[in-house]
């Protein structure tokens, strides 16, 4: 017990040092310090994520990005005020972010939270193939049912100019169908 107790104080230690990461001056410790807090943190555990969150302003993208990357490992399904921010992301200018924001908002919505439906159905027709591709992913994974407004925004990816989201609408199709009570 003693034993336990000196190895539950070493981790709070290491945990807390991880965590003073995110202000070290070099963008890959900061990033590398988001990846390993999304490894080793308790998902929903408030002053990690207030953490994360602070990064997601961070000066150097691939911190931004990894900062949203580890909210979706981090927060606990239906988090609205994480939620909230991470559907901000989904506009970014840059298309790696709105990637990763997809990703992240498809594992901690709910299955039709409205406010998600809402930013991954207009990210359907972002100017980027991957992000339209990350679209149809999300809303797999959120999509309740085939509603016909989802069927209508996802058949008209059916005409996409790149053919692996063609490939991907048609594939979700038969997934949305599938649903269908």
């Amino acid at each position: 017990s003693l034993q336990c107790l000196d190895n539950h104080c070493q981790h709070v230690r290491q945990f807390g040092q991880v965590q003073g990461q995110l202000e070290n001056d070099a963008c890959l410790v900061r990033r590398l310090a988001l990846d390993a807090l999304s490894a080793i943190a308790t998902p929903g555990d408030a002053e990690v994520v207030a953490a994360v969150l602070g990064r997601l302003e961070d000066r150097d993208l691939s911190v931004r990005r990894a900062a949203v990357g580890a909210l979706g490992a981090l927060i606990p399904v239906g988090d609205e005020g994480a939620i909230a921010a991470i559907i901000e992301r989904v506009q970014h200018c840059d298309y790696s972010v709105r990637v990763t924001a997809l990703e992240a908002l498809s594992k901690v919505s709910k299955m039709g939270d409205s406010r998600a439906m809402t930013a991954v159905s207009a990210s359907l027709k972002d100017r980027d193939s991957l992000v339209r591709h990350a679209a149809l992913d999300a809303l797999l994974q959120l999509a309740d049912g085939a509603d016909s407004k989802i069927i209508a925004a996802v058949k008209d990816r059916l005409n996409d100019p790149d053919r692996s989201v063609r490939k991907a609408a048609a594939d979700a199709l038969k997934e949305l169908m599938q649903k269908e009570p």
